[in-house]
């Protein structure tokens, strides 16, 4: 996984424990535009934050595709 920012960070699958969405819930998805997004390594968390709503399902079926545990929280 690549995530093209400064700096670039780049995870390997087999690296990360579970991604976890916030801010997803029935009632943020009418309210807010946007979501957050943590990947959990075995030695670190990698936060992004103000993610576009239109990229959650694109996202979660990606992440589903790769077999890698997803959960989703509200905040």
């Amino acid at each position: 996984m690549i995530f093209v920012n400064k700096p670039v960070i780049y995870i390997r699958f087999e690296e990360i424990r579970y991604i976890e969405f916030q801010r997803v819930g029935e009632r943020s998805m009418s309210t807010i535009k946007s979501f957050d997004l943590h990947v959990i390594t075995k030695d670190a968390t990698h936060q992004f934050t103000g993610i576009d709503r239109e990229e959650y399902k694109c996202l979660l079926e990606f992440f589903e595709k790769k077999k890698l545990n997803v959960r989703k929280t509200e905040e």
